[in-house]
């Protein structure tokens, strides 16, 4: 069962929480019993974890001189009647936790191991701007650098989670498809250009470069992958087509304004006016005319991005309530 556990594809952390889940059934009454692990400051507990008067540990297994490095189990019963005096844990019992500290000891020693060459091969990746990746055949992340820090994710997280759930959705359904169809692809590597997304539901745009993986017998094991950071040359990118758009509706639009049988000319202002902001990237724009009857200004049409568009009513009310004299040195006050 503890053998099965470790061989699981998941994280440290998860591995440890299921040992701990399970750990009680060694015991003749596990119902009744709660569990707990410790390594160094580290400590993994059974479901509805209680910390009973009944206790029994597992020798202490030093893991390196430092004594917060030490592998401790724990078993306890809190709720137990005892009859006859009896002892709530076998000898038996004692044996068994300690043969489980012990493959649990070997387990954490490859496992710093392990991270050991990884840390290697990340320092040597740590200067450079790309994130070097590798999934499983499932799409499962085996490995990604900690250069992914930057964009606001954990790589010791991110382990054992399908790389799907950190792609925007709205690339998400692109994404799985390459990674389906990377198999039958012969223009190797597959690139692609997605949006990864932290916790806070920040996007970051990357370039994908993606190779397969096989072993021997020609089984796809997964992926490597490599991620370079476009966000600002993608935003650029995205921008500058805005603009082009925006142009173009302008130049269409001012071919109408022109056209003598072209009679309702209210209908393209606004839409103007959208277009006119979205290129000065200004919050908002009014247009006046002059009221000559009144001798003040009155506004006939208005733009502005949502989230200000109460204190651009605030802002037209001000102006409207101005004499035409008054009128162009607030402006200069709002500019």
């Amino acid at each position: 069962m503890f053998y099965e556990i470790l061989a699981e594809d998941m994280s440290f952390d998860q591995k440890m929480e299921e040992i701990a889940k399970v750990l009680p059934q060694i015991l003749r009454y596990p119902e009744k019993a709660s569990a707990r692990i410790l390594f160094g400051p580290y400590s993994y507990k059974s479901p509805v974890f209680k910390q009973g008067k009944y206790q029994i540990s597992s020798s202490n297994i030093p893991k390196n001189e430092e004594k917060s490095h030490a592998l401790w189990l724990e078993l306890f019963y809190k709720d137990l009647s005892l009859k006859n005096n009896y002892e709530p844990f076998t000898s038996d019992e004692k044996q068994k936790l300690d043969f489980i500290a012990k493959i649990l000891s070997v387990f954490i020693d490859k496992e710093i191991e392990a991270k050991k060459v990884r840390y290697d091969y990340d320092f040597l990746l740590g200067s450079t701007n790309e994130i070097p990746y590798s999934l499983n055949s499932e799409g499962k992340i085996v490995y990604i650098s900690p250069n992914i820090q930057e964009y606001g994710l954990r790589p010791e997280q991110m382990h054992s989670r399908p790389f799907a759930d950190y792609v925007c959705l709205g690339d998400r359904d692109e994404w799985l498809n390459i990674f389906n169809k990377i198999k039958s692809v012969d223009n190797l590597p597959l690139k692609a250009q997605i949006r990864i997304q932290n916790g806070n539901k920040e996007l970051h745009w990357f370039q994908n470069r993606i190779d397969p993986i096989y072993d021997e017998m020609g089984n796809f094991l997964g992926i490597n992958g490599i991620a370079n950071d476009i966000n600002r040359r993608k935003e650029a990118e995205i921008h500058s087509q805005k603009q082009s758009n925006a142009f173009r509706f302008l130049a269409r639009a001012c071919n109408q304004l022109v056209d003598p049988f072209f009679e309702d000319i209210d209908l393209l202002i606004e839409p103007i006016l959208e277009k006119i902001r979205e290129i000065l990237d200004a919050d908002s724009i009014f247009i006046y005319e002059l009221n000559h009857s009144e001798n003040n200004m009155h506004l006939t049409h208005y733009t502005c991005v949502p989230p200000l568009k109460g204190r651009c009513e605030l802002a037209m009310d001000k102006l409207s309530s101005l004499s035409t004299a008054q009128f162009p040195t607030v402006i200069e006050k709002f500019q």
